[in-house]
């Protein structure tokens, strides 16, 4: 997922339920963070950037947020099906960089479902599916997460592995170079294959500093794999480690 994708993403939140909040009609949270990325996916150039948050939840049936709406389609004791529509950022790098000399990637808008569930209490585990219907790269994304929850007093720190699968439209879209574009790069022409696109280690942790204000950090180490890695730029300019930390507060009506 893109860093914008990966400072919202909200299976650490589910973590932090699991089981036990439901709240019994509207609930509102808003605040900001602020945190540091990459450029672009197989960058290594950071910079920094400030994110506004907010999310709409209605009881456990639809929440909204930055990146889409998603509602509840069915449930159990142990799981939930969700189905979403959103939005999907894109790419537009730096004008320092050669890679602006490629084809940009556009936002556009996708549509998908979250199957996400408990194991044993102490575990969850999330599967997206996602396909792109409008702009960008009309790709289609399968990612796949585990993690867990410890509980400390007013602190939650919340570990998780995850990885991505992408379709051949999406790789070629982010990793590919065409041919028109080896004169004003200067890198070899390259058309990725659809595959897994990295694998992913997230830490999460809320600090409650009271019943509504929350402090919240999330760090990640990703590492692109195979196709990915193996982009021109990403090789000669760009660094197949990526890196992600941000912090923020969350005020809950």
């Amino acid at each position: 997922m893109s860093a914008l994708e990966s400072a919202y993403d909200d299976f650490a939140g589910y973590l932090e339920e699991m089981g036990e909040f439901s709240p019994d009609d509207w609930q509102y949270r808003i605040g900001a963070a602020v945190g540091t990325v990459p450029d672009f996916s197989g960058s290594d150039q950071y910079e920094t950037k400030g994110l506004p948050i907010f999310q709409i939840r209605y009881k456990d049936d639809v929440w909204i947020d930055p990146l889409g709406v998603r509602v509840k389609v069915w449930s159990t004791d142990c799981c939930r099906l969700l189905a979403q529509a959103g939005l999907a950022t894109g790419r537009r790098s730096d004008k320092d960089s050669r890679v602006f000399q490629l084809p940009d990637v556009s936002a556009g808008a996708n549509v998908g479902f979250t199957f996400e569930g408990q194991i044993a209490k102490f575990f969850a585990f999330r599967l997206k599916a996602r396909q792109e219907i409008a702009g960008g790269h009309g790709g289609t994304g399968l990612a796949a997460s585990f993690g867990t929850i410890i509980r400390t007093g007013m602190v939650r720190v919340i570990p998780e592995i995850g990885t991505e699968w992408k379709s051949n439209k999406y790789m070629d879209a982010y990793y590919g170079v065409p041919a028109s574009a080896t004169a004003a790069t200067g890198y070899a022409a390259y058309d990725p294959s659809g595959g897994f696109e990295d694998v992913a280690f997230r830490l999460t942790s809320f600090y409650d500093i009271d019943e509504q204000w929350q402090l919240i950090m999330r760090g990640e180490a990703k590492l692109m794999l195979k196709e990915a890695k193996n982009a021109p730029f990403v090789v000669q300019d760009g660094d197949s480690f990526q890196g992600l930390f941000g912090v923020g507060v969350l005020y809950t009506f």
